[in-house]
């Protein structure tokens, strides 16, 4: 059972509170199918976090809303209500055939009626007598003719009761947002996020002896990043505490190989370890100059208070194995092509020794046992699982095969595994859940997937829109081209920003590659999304957040789309042309400014207190932010 199936029973179950105490007559009731349901919810609730906390709320607000005091109506409320609806008799028999006029008065109304007659009259009366009214021109009005339907007597006086009571009880909704507080109206969170269209950044510098940063990513409450000092023999892998405005070491002694950040969750911090590169000869020669070098990709558990993981490690090793450029085509030059988090399942696309590409999932827990599972593996020689993607629940994923073809084109196709909920059939007591892997898009020219807000983003290299391509008919002179073999095309950008220096760790090809941004239902149905009516073409570095895209257009200059307000958000010139890099990790982007990978910090002159700087920008931005705090 997943989360989303989870907390649709816990909906449905949630005036029985899981684990109560039931007769043995509510027992018998209840249906086996319902048994062995709600025993697969308390299975489910007793390993998943998340869900448990949803029932908690749910138990919250159905408290409140059951503290909250009994709403008395007025003491006037009563002849209030009879006088209206004397009103409405009065009004009926004035305007009723004589047929009707006849039938006797409700004997509850009786005493109101003459009452109901008299404020009539005099209201009319005082109404015509204080008008204030001058000479009225005479008007035409066209003669229509209406044809009523009488309306039966006590159909009336029933509608206006229910529309007063509506009235005397209108003030409940207020009182169940009063339950939630903190949560605020639809109408209203809409229309901040409408008026929001600038991002503001913080900025901050830290004393650290390792000035030389390769990679960072960052959440709202600390930035995790990977530097060397003075020689690249020394890297350290360290957390900047932004309350604190200070760097702490995550790791207890230096490393002498490269240190990559490739991502974090709330709980997780996912980085990789490059052993030192060796030529690779072969019979003596090695005439591409090619390497092989070991690596080890880690997760570091950052949640809570938990410092070490069971058997008293900072980290456990998720993947070990040896990079050979032999084994690969020219234009791979990292053993891992992308990672996506999904709650607490990291997504990982990897190359082993033998220069085989894989798509791996990982289950991580802080005091489990880590589950590892190989979701798809490339079947052709030469072709590289890209850019793992996935909806906010890991129901749906996404991932790109590339590869490059004999004309030196480079080409991609996106596949996608749907895990889907079949509910319950014959010879099934109970609903499971059916895998189904396929490729989604055939037409070898789609590029970089990224899932935001259920919505499947992607670059098409089509010289039309790719939504309205015909799959499986490849456009092999609009394709991009590899660094290898670039073009006049300019399809391919070598000096935009990437996620990392790229003198340390360079970025995967379809970083790079330019294209025309498309969207599609991330549901697996193939829909396209309309996008906004100025197609954004010519872009690079593809990068999403849980509610926005950013990239970089034809200039190197960074664009920004929400995709919930479905509006632009200014971030130039926010963010320079001249960073390192830019990083986006879940809400948050971050970046740097060095003068190179193997020159100093921008504050290098003071040699005694070595500092590094960073800038970062929350989107939806926090209540309160500080500029250009240090």
């Amino acid at each position: 059972m997943n989360c989303s199936h989870a907390r649709t029973m816990l909906a449905a179950y949630r005036e029985l509170p899981i684990g109560q105490t039931e007769t043995a007559e509510d027992a018998m009731n209840r249906s086996l199918a319902d048994t062995m349901n709600r025993s697969l919810l308390e299975k489910h609730l007793e390993g998943c976090a998340d869900c448990r906390q949803t029932l908690a709320q749910y138990d919250l607000i159905g408290t409140r809303v059951r503290s909250l005091p009994v709403i008395e109506p007025s003491p006037t409320a009563h002849i209030k209500l009879m006088q209206a609806l004397a009103m409405e008799h009065a009004h009926f028999i004035q305007n009723a055939p004589s047929s009707a006029q006849t039938r006797p008065t409700p004997t509850f109304l009786a005493p109101y009626l003459k009452q109901a007659q008299n404020v009539r009259r005099s209201d009319a009366i005082t109404t015509f007598s204080t008008a204030d009214t001058g000479p009225l021109p005479l008007l035409q009005a066209p003669r229509r003719i209406r044809r009523s339907y009488p309306m039966p007597q006590f159909a009336i006086i029933g509608l206006a009761a229910v529309f007063l009571m509506a009235l005397m009880t209108g003030g409940l909704t207020s009182l169940l947002l009063l339950a939630r507080p903190g949560v605020p109206p639809a109408s209203i969170a809409n229309n901040s996020i409408q008026n929001a269209l600038q991002v503001a950044s913080q900025s901050y510098t830290t004393a650290t002896p390792y000035t030389h940063v390769a990679s960072a990513v960052a959440d709202q409450q600390s930035i995790y990043y990977t530097a060397y000092g003075d020689t690249p023999t020394g890297w350290m892998l360290e957390q900047f505490d932004g309350k604190t405005k200070t760097s702490t070491p995550l790791l207890p002694t230096e490393s002498t190989n490269p240190l990559i950040v490739l991502g974090s969750s709330n709980n997780w911090l996912v980085w990789l370890e490059l052993g030192a590169a060796k030529p690779v000869a072969k019979h003596g020669l090695n005439p591409n100059n090619e390497t092989t070098r070991t690596w080890n990709l880690h997760a570091s558990f950052i949640g809570g208070n938990q410092t070490k993981l069971p058997g008293g490690t900072q980290s456990i090793s998720l993947q070990k194995d040896t990079f050979d450029q032999a084994t690969v085509p020219s234009w791979v030059s990292t053993p891992v092509q992308g990672v996506w988090f999904a709650q607490n399942t990291l997504f990982v696309a990897s190359i082993d020794a033998k220069g085989t590409s894989s798509l791996w999932s990982y289950q991580l827990d802080p005091v489990k046992s880590l589950i590892s599972n190989q979701i798809a593996t490339a079947q052709t020689p030469g072709h590289i699982l890209n850019s793992p993607t996935a909806t906010s629940d890991g129901k749906n994923i996404y991932w790109s095969e590339e590869w490059l073809a004999d004309n030196n084109v480079a080409h991609s196709n996106i596949w996608t595994r749907q895990n889907m909920t079949v509910p319950i059939s014959p010879g099934r007591w109970v609903p499971h859940t059916v895998t189904n892997r396929h490729l989604f898009l055939s037409d070898q020219m789609s590029f970089r997937p990224q899932v935001v807000n259920d919505t499947l983003f992607l670059l098409s290299t089509s010289t039309t829109d790719a939504t309205n391509t015909t799959q499986g008919t490849p456009q092999t002179t609009a394709a991009a081209t590899p660094v290898a073999t670039p073009t006049t095309t300019n399809e391919l950008d070598t000096t935009g920003i990437t996620r990392t220096d790229p003198a340390i760790y360079p970025a995967p090809l379809d970083q790079t590659i330019r294209g025309t941004l498309v969207a599609f239902a991330a549901d697996g149905s193939s829909l396209p999304v309309q996008l906004p009516p100025n197609s954004v073409k010519q872009i690079s570095d593809l990068q999403g957040g849980p509610r926005f895209l950013i990239w970089q257009d034809g200039t190197n200059t960074f664009k920004m789309y929400d995709t919930i307000a479905k509006l632009p958000v200014k971030v130039d010139p926010l963010v320079p042309k001249n960073a390192t890099f830019l990083a986006v990790n879940g809400d948050t982007a971050v970046w740097t400014v060095n003068k190179d990978s193997t020159a100093s910090s921008t504050n290098s002159s003071d040699t005694t207190n070595p500092t590094v700087s960073f800038s970062m920008f929350s989107w939806p931005p926090t209540a309160t932010v500080t500029q250009n705090s240090q």
